[in-house]
């Protein structure tokens, strides 16, 4: 692994403590990553968590990492655990949930240790240390999600980028028309402007997009319906590259959120449906 020069997650914000929103989101970033590749760190402490000179998170120590299997409960490991193990543990369950909580004990703990501090997302800490397994935050993606909502009032859009979101917002929400419980939102920013550009070259000479189905499945992964004969204008999809390209990542992340926030209304596939599919 790569030599790291830094100091431990809490040593770093002792002496850093302005740097601890920062801090925070990259850590919720680093495992997101971890959680959307299937793996469990399972030894979380601020010893594995280091912050290099120039103030960036690296997650270390994957000697009890596991890449998991979904199909069979993962039952806890034997570890000295530095804080008091959740719920989980008595129901032999060792999953993303439990390490979500000793996340938030980890960064519970550096808060209460350091005096004048100030972070603002206290409420989001106390929905990551519930003991109750079913009753904690479900991911890393949707606290990360609730960590973009909250940073949501610290920039300002022109009138122009409002109107070219709102303006592909509105017609794409118009295509899906349900989605299943298990569906997964596409969360590489730099995926899905290449994927719209892609899309945006094939249709060029064209005032409507050719094929829905090229387009809905850029935001979202699984099982899906949509509508494919609504049209989509090539100019609003032109306009929502431009307003992707031209505008920072922080903006970009408020922007594909806002975007999850309006797929989460899209009415769930109940199971009758299924049934109607069969082609007999």
């Amino acid at each position: 692994m790569e030599y790291v020069k830094g100091k431990s997650i809490n040593e770093f914000l002792y002496d850093n403590p302005d740097k601890v929103l920062d801090i925070f989101n990259q850590t919720i970033e680093g495992f997101k990553y971890l959680e959307e590749n299937n793996i469990l760190h399972r030894d979380i402490r601020p010893e594995n968590i280091l912050v290099s000179e120039n103030g960036i998170v690296k997650i270390i120590d994957f000697g009890f990492g596991k890449q998991i299997d979904f199909g069979k409960k993962n039952k806890s490991i034997s570890l000295n655990w530095r804080y008091i193990p959740p719920k989980d543990f008595e129901e032999k369950i060792y999953d993303f949930k439990t390490e979500i909580y000793f996340i938030g004990k980890l960064f519970e703990e550096i808060i209460l240790n350091i005096e004048n501090i100030e972070f603002i997302y206290s409420a989001t800490i106390s929905k990551m240390i519930l003991n109750d397994h079913a009753k904690r935050i479900d991911s890393f993606f949707d606290i990360y999600r609730e960590l973009i909502s909250q940073e949501t009032t610290d920039f300002e859009f022109s009138v122009y980028e409002k109107k070219a979101y709102q303006d592909f917002a509105e017609c794409i929400m118009k295509i899906y028309s349900k989605k299943s419980n298990d569906v997964e939102y596409a969360k590489n920013i730099e995926q899905i402007i290449r994927d719209l550009e892609e899309l945006y070259k094939n249709s060029i000479l064209e005032n409507f997009v050719q094929n829905n189905s090229s387009l809905t499945r850029i935001f979202i992964k699984g099982n899906y319906k949509f509508y494919p004969k609504i049209q989509f204008k090539v100019v609003i999809l032109y306009s929502f590259i431009k307003l992707l390209k031209s505008i920072s990542e922080n903006k970009r992340k408020i922007v594909i959120n806002n975007l999850w926030q309006r797929f989460d209304s899209i009415p769930i596939i109940e199971e009758y449906n299924y049934i109607d599919d069969l082609p007999f």
